[in-house]
């Protein structure tokens, strides 16, 4: 799945393409195949990489969750981004 950036640390490569980095598929499969295996409750989607800990936007969770983002954290754009640019894989949990 994808990992949504305000500021994305690919602009400096991109400059106005905005890219959006994502998993490796195969990764992310084997990871659902064996959370089910395990009877672990899964959710799949895009998630949001955030600069800051908490942003005061007041309307941006709302906006997130209703573009379908289930979750935000500080680090899976970049990961992503780097597996792309050398050809590996990444999955964020």
């Amino acid at each position: 799945m994808t990992a949504s950036t305000v500021t994305s640390p690919s602009t400096a490569i991109f400059k106005e393409f905005n890219y959006a980095p994502c998993a490796d598929f195969g990764l992310l499969a084997a990871a659902v195949k064996a959370a089910k295996s395990k009877g672990a409750d899964t959710h799949v989607g895009g998630i949001y990489s955030s600069d800051v800990f908490y942003d005061e936007r007041p309307d941006l969770n709302e906006q997130m969750t209703r573009h379908g983002i289930l979750g935000v954290e500080m680090e899976a754009a970049e990961l992503y981004t780097l597996a792309a640019r050398y050809n590996r894989r990444a999955l964020a949990v």
